[in-house]
């Protein structure tokens, strides 16, 4: 099967989920397997989850799919915060977090099987070429969390290099009004193939592996996660002011705990090698 194919029936059963932020552009709804869990075996952490700052100040590590079709392809990954200084007043535009080019599966990776073994999910090297902006851990002003969002793309040319009109990027030191739908744009990269999005903020506290809605000041009993099967129970509303002293926060319920968003990725691929059938039956 071609890499086009598999991107293909990711998209057409990812119309279920929405992985990216509600609303972000450009959208993904194909899983990006990423962690901050250095163990052994870790795990993943869900569609949205919630993250004390302290967990996400280190490079995270980000897996794909086992799937010959991947063999050999380049890489980008972009992670932005469009929320700075606040949910409620993001006047910076995106903030720059992380643009790695050149990302690879090496030979000798490290696979991480699915909670329900499903699916056996690839490590890919970060680190063999050089960052055009080196990973920054987030540092959000605002008591309301902040969305990171992660996003992988396929890398049209082995060798990649920032558009003229975002030189100013190159190196990191600046990383103001970013926009991700101008730059894929500019540099050629197409929509991304996979995406995903943790909250943090000043008072946050977690580890990926609970989430929480609406956080525009909102109550969200009984409401269901962008991705669908996540059900969060919520006592209580957010402030509604970026910078309050006294935020409320809901209360999260926590989902499983190992390799939990996992799952969801695997049931994700299990109903794209249906489509796969399918396509060749037709």
């Amino acid at each position: 099967m071609t890499l086009n194919r598999v991107f293909t029936f990711m998209a057409l059963v990812g119309t279920v989920f929405s992985q990216t932020p509600p609303g972000f552009s450009p959208a993904s709804s194909v899983y990006f397997p990423v962690t901050y869990d250095t163990s052994a075996s870790p795990s993943f952490f869900v569609n949205g989850g919630l993250f004390s700052k302290q967990v996400v100040q280190h490079i995270p590590d980000v897996y794909i799919p086992e799937d010959p079709s991947f063999t050999g392809k380049t890489f980008l990954v972009l992670m932005v915060d469009p929320d700075a200084p606040s949910p409620q007043n993001a006047s910076l535009g995106q903030i720059l977090h992380w643009l790695q080019p050149g990302v690879q599966v090496p030979i000798n990776t490290k696979k991480v099987r699915s909670s329900d073994n499903s699916t056996t999910y690839l490590k890919l090297d970060t680190t063999s070429v050089r960052s055009i902006a080196p990973y920054r851990g987030p540092a959000p002003p605002s008591q309301a969390p902040h969305r990171y969002t992660l996003m992988l793309f396929l890398q049209p040319n082995e060798d990649f290099s920032l558009p003229p009109s975002f030189k100013k990027y190159q190196g990191g030191n600046d990383r103001r009004f970013f926009n991700t739908t101008k730059f894929i744009e500019a540099a050629g990269l197409g929509d991304p193939i996979a995406g995903n999005y943790f909250l943090s903020g000043v008072s946050t506290d977690g580890d990926g592996s609970q989430v929480i809605q609406d956080f525009d000041g909102t109550p969200s009993a009984s409401k269901t996660s962008s991705a669908g099967v996540f059900v969060v129970q919520a006592t209580g509303s957010p402030a509604t002011t970026g910078n309050s002293s006294s935020p409320t926060f809901p209360t999260p319920t926590p989902t499983e705990t190992h390799n939990g968003a996992a799952k969801l990725g695997g049931n994700v691929f299990i109903l794209t090698a249906v489509f796969s059938m399918l396509y060749f039956l037709i």
